[in-house]
């Protein structure tokens, strides 16, 4: 296949992805031909079994099945005939797939109810729901307001690492049971009876006086290994109770009872629920030594610690609607400095920096206000917060970043800095104007970051000797590639980092600037003032400078400019967004740059990724699936000496099986027959070919590398590198 044959197939597979993502089942199924999904099979990247996975995670259950009858091509072809003619699958297969969603469908709605978070007749009526929409079961819960997106999360977390636990009304029937506090026939009554109501079994047992809730409290303790606590006997410091924000307590019904160095106490009604420690010890930092205490109780010890709130009352539709008139009618500015709302913003972002995360986004719903963190590059749901303070949330961030709170119809940008124990944070923050209200994030800025050096980016040592050498050159330019998120800042920064010299005047064009390098001068772009990249960059050059980060090379102007700089004295770091590192050239040739210029301006270019790095505390040998596999080029038998590892899931990564990340890399360092390749517009291929007969390493080279030493699997590396999701 010659290059163009290669680049118009790129081409196409990148098309025929944005419509698996886009269109709608019948739209998508218009748009493609026979002959299409056979070349797809056969000419390389994307085979037909990948298709139908991409099919299945995109379309719901009701989609899939009319697909697979639906009449897509001339005479009167099915999908489903298609695919067993092309060899995709055989039909029994493509009935296990669709048997297999919906098992999946039911699991999710049977660990809802064992979790206690959804009863069997909300159930029944969000799978009649999901009959009607074709909608995942999921997406049908939260419309009909019957779970928050945190629940869905937790519950698909707790199946993913394999946790199946016992449903709360069967572990207090085994009490019941087992200390002969009633008999069998009275059981089965009482859990038909709790289950119709939808009432807690243990609470209704202490509610119609079966059993005293010292008694039953006490056999529970015994019987799940975990300390029981009478809330109306129990004294509670007020400082203790109120370590969670009221709206956190009301939310996981739960209070602190005492704090003791980094460990915690605190009373649950659900002791045995893990997702729901581990959120409290990230939101915290402490160790979370959990307490069983009754529902009631601990709602009744939140009412007497926060006597004024209102967040989780019960109450009519017409008293909440009186109570938001009310608040707004004495003014925003009195409930966005309230104690609560203040905590809460605190415990938010506290929680984020405990968790190592990089963002927060509080995002709003329909009836909340979704919080998550992204931790290692994804994203995780944390909380929700209740509508009726959502506004003051939002408020208290912009007032923090100096932001105007009355603008809620436009985007706003804005900083500030919070002190975490011993360090300071910054925070960049950014709204955006949403149909359901302000939607915010906060990017985290951790100074720990700043001072990485290039061997702690995770570079190959032959690699780190290219790189390290090609950054003291006195001029030239050298460009670093990824998508977005890829850590191409940082690595520009460790570099500046490594060559920050005294002798040496050194300037950087940033959009936005994230960190403030000491000994280096630093220029915001504000397009405001009409200080856009280019416009910068010329006044720099007059600025007698040796070395020049310019943050992203956008247009031709700048383009044009930063190559010039380049070759006329001046070391230049900057970026592009591209696949991979010969794909900057042809950016570079796009934008109007002569390739003799590239030819004799580039020094090196870097081509990286993220990827998550193992949990060393629950790390395991396993073995691949065969796909994920043949997708890195093992066709054959895997070699005795690798042995590949995993994350099991645990507390320490929060059931992730990973914990921190690292770089991948690839480095085309501008031999002189790379040169000449590029002046003679040689195919992309071919430069890198001679890239990797020079010594250079794929990016999928290297990320092999580091499974082969279990610092990464090779399910994050088909994920990162080979665009797995």
């Amino acid at each position: 296949m010659d290059s163009d044959q290669k680049n118009a197939y790129e081409s196409y597979q990148h098309d025929l992805e944005e419509d698996l993502a886009t269109k709608t089942t019948v739209e998508f199924a218009r748009s493609i031909t026979e002959q299409q999904l056979q070349e797809a099979a056969t000419k390389g990247k994307t085979s037909g079994k990948e298709l139908w996975e991409i099919l299945m995670s995109d379309l719901s259950l009701k989609s899939l099945g009319e697909l697979l009858t639906y009449e897509i091509w001339p005479r009167g072809k099915q999908l489903q005939e298609v695919m067993v003619e092309s060899g995709y699958a055989t039909k029994e297969e493509l009935e296990e797939h669709v048997a297999a969603q919906a098992t999946e469908t039911s699991q999710l709605g049977e660990a809802l109810v064992d979790r206690g978070v959804l009863t069997r007749a909300q159930l029944g009526q969000a799978l009649m729901e999901q009959q009607r929409t074709g909608h995942d079961l999921s997406r049908v819960l939260l419309n009909l307001g019957y779970v928050t997106a945190k629940q869905v999360a937790d519950a698909t977390r707790a199946d993913a690492t394999g946790a199946q636990p016992q449903r709360r009304s069967e572990r207090v029937a085994d009490v019941l049971r087992e200390n002969g506090m009633v008999n069998e026939d009275q059981l089965s009554q009482l859990l038909e009876e709790a289950e119709r109501k939808g009432e807690d079994l243990a609470e209704f047992v202490i509610a119609q006086e079966i059993v005293t809730r010292d008694a039953l409290g006490e056999a529970c303790s015994a019987h799940w290994g975990v300390p029981y606590v009478n809330l109306t006997l129990c004294e509670i410091a007020p400082d203790d109770a109120r370590l969670l924000p009221e709206e956190l307590s009301r939310n996981y019904c739960v209070i602190p009872t005492k704090k003791e160095a980094d460990r915690l106490s605190v009373a649950m009604a659900d002791p045995k629920e893990v997702s729901t420690i581990d959120d409290l010890s990230m939101l915290t930092g402490c160790e979370i030594a959990p307490l069983l205490a009754w529902r009631a109780d601990i709602h009744d010890a939140i009412n007497r610690f926060f006597p004024d709130g209102t967040v989780g009352k019960e109450e009519s539709a017409e008293q909440a609607s009186a109570s938001v008139k009310d608040v707004r009618e004495e003014g925003l500015d009195a409930l966005v400095e309230s104690a609560s709302v203040t905590d809460l913003v605190a415990s938010i972002v506290e929680g984020a920096i405990h968790a190592e995360a990089t963002d927060i986004h509080l995002e709003p719903q329909t009836k909340d206000l979704r919080v998550r963190y992204r931790i290692d590059g994804m994203l995780y749901d944390v909380m929700t917060v209740p509508q009726s303070i959502q506004a003051p949330l939002i408020s208290r961030v912009k007032i923090l970043a100096k932001m105007d709170i009355t603008q809620k119809r436009a985007p706003q940008d804005g900083h500030f800095a919070m002190l975490i124990g011993e360090r300071e944070f910054d925070m960049r923050i950014a709204t955006l104007p949403t149909s359901l209200g302000e939607r915010l994030v906060i990017r985290l800025l951790n100074p720990a970051n700043l001072f990485l050096g290039l061997k702690q980016l995770g570079l190959s040592q032959d690699a780190f000797e290219q790189v390290e050498r090609l950054i003291h050159s006195p001029n030239g330019m050298i460009l670093v590639t990824g998508p977005i998120g890829s850590g191409k800042t940082t690595t520009q920064y460790a570099a500046l980092n490594q060559i920050n010299i005294l002798t040496d005047s050194i300037v950087t064009i940033e959009d936005p600037i994230e960190y403030e390098l000491p000994g280096i001068n630093q220029v915001q772009v504000d397009a405001r003032t009409d200080c856009t990249f280019a416009n910068i960059l010329r006044a720099v050059l007059r600025q007698d400078v040796n070395k020049l980060l310019v943050g992203e090379i956008r247009d031709r102007e700048t383009a044009a400019i930063a190559v010039r700089a380049s070759v006329t004295g001046h070391l230049v770091f900057t970026t592009l967004h591209t696949r991979d590192a010969v794909g900057a050239i042809t950016n570079l040739v796009n934008l109007d740059v002569p390739r003799f210029l590239i030819a004799g301006s580039v020094l090196a270019i870097v081509n990286q990724r993220l990827v998550r790095k193992i949990c060393q505390n629950c790390k395991e040998e396993y073995s691949p699936e065969e796909r994920v596999l043949r997708d890195l080029g093992y066709k054959g038998d895997i070699p005795d000496d690798l042995i590949f590892a995993r994350g099991r899931g645990c507390n320490a990564c929060y059931h992730t099986g990973y914990r921190g990340r690292t770089g991948i890399f690839e480095v085309l360092s501008m031999t002189e027959e790379i040169r000449g390749l590029v002046r003679g517009n040689a195919p992309e291929a071919d430069i890198m070919a001679a890239a990797m007969t020079a010594g250079g390493r794929s990016l999928l080279s290297d990320a092999m590398r580091k499974v082969k030493k279990q610092i990464t699997s090779v399910d994050e590396v088909a994920r990162t590198v080979m665009f797995r999701n």
